[in-house]
């Protein structure tokens, strides 16, 4: 009866400290200093453009379709432009011009892709 009283206690205890051990792991896990702002995405692909000025950086594409895109000005990193698109592309059209598909997955009745592509010049962005 001792027996099974001290493994009842013990096998108690395990469980306890096994649990306080997985939630300490994941609290410490998060980054509560993070800034409020979007993060930029991964640098999977940095293309530069004509005059190197500025950098494209964009993600990888996740399960549901949508693409993290930002153009970064190389002399101070500073974020110019950065936006999450949907399934498309982003890419330098010449000069400081990007161009970008940021279409539906299924298009509307008489829409084309030409519909959602976007020419942004970049030298044209107030930066303040």
């Amino acid at each position: 009866m001792r027996f099974i009283f001290i493994l009842m206690v013990g096998g108690t205890l395990m469980w306890c400290m096994a649990a306080c051990k997985t939630t300490r792991s994941e609290s410490s896990a998060t980054d509560h200093t993070a800034p409020d702002r979007p993060t930029l995405p991964r640098e999977t692909g940095t293309p530069r453009n004509e005059t190197g000025e500025y950098e494209l950086r964009t993600g990888t594409v996740t399960p549901t379709g949508r693409l993290d895109v930002a153009v970064v000005r190389v002399r101070d990193q500073k974020v110019i432009w950065q936006k999450n698109i949907r399934a498309g592309y982003a890419k330098w059209a010449g000069g400081t011009t990007l161009e970008v598909l940021d279409a539906p997955g299924i298009l509307k009745k008489n829409e084309t892709l030409e519909d959602y592509l976007l020419k942004i010049d970049i030298a044209t962005i107030n930066t303040k």
